[in-house]
């Protein structure tokens, strides 16, 4: 059984697995649409707020490889504030921010008053390369909604 475990991890180590690219969030920045890539995948679910992150989970009707988290949000830097402008799901159907944001949508969007992370955003066509971090058009953290220092 040791035999098999081990020739099982280094097949793994020498042959590894080709794994499904995930849908970008957007990142609105000076009017220019950057694409925001955060690995792992867990990083980029912990955007939203984990009740929104199971609401929108648990309305889905279908499923995609391409977009574990089941989403894409566009968010907006407005001054110093970040907004939360849109969200879609994996089909491309816009959802209602106010289903998930009762109270709390205005014309800019949803004010991420709960996002404390830091964003790296770049361009799509060297999107899914080895380039993608030359390519960082915008690099900034956030406490609470609010840029505190673009790095």
């Amino acid at each position: 059984m040791k035999k098999v475990v081990i020739a099982l991890f280094l097949t793994c180590i020498l042959h590894p697995l080709p794994a499904t690219e995930q849908f970008p969030d957007l990142f609105i920045y000076n009017n220019q649409i950057l694409y925001i890539r955060d690995l792992p995948i867990d990083i980029l679910s912990s955007y939203l707020p984990i009740e929104v992150n199971n609401q929108i989970l648990a309305s889905q009707t279908g499923y995609s490889t391409g977009c574990y988290r089941g989403y894409v949000a566009t968010w907006k830097l407005e001054n110093d504030s970040l907004f939360l402008v849109k969200l879609e799901n994996i089909k491309g159907k816009e959802l209602a921010l106010e289903k998930y944001f009762p109270g709390k949508n205005s014309p800019k969007g949803v004010f991420a008053d709960w996002f404390n992370h830091i964003i790296k955003a770049g361009m799509k066509d060297i999107m899914f390369s080895e380039k993608y971090l030359a390519s960082i058009r915008f690099k900034g953290r956030f406490k609470n909604g609010i840029l505190q220092e673009i790095l």
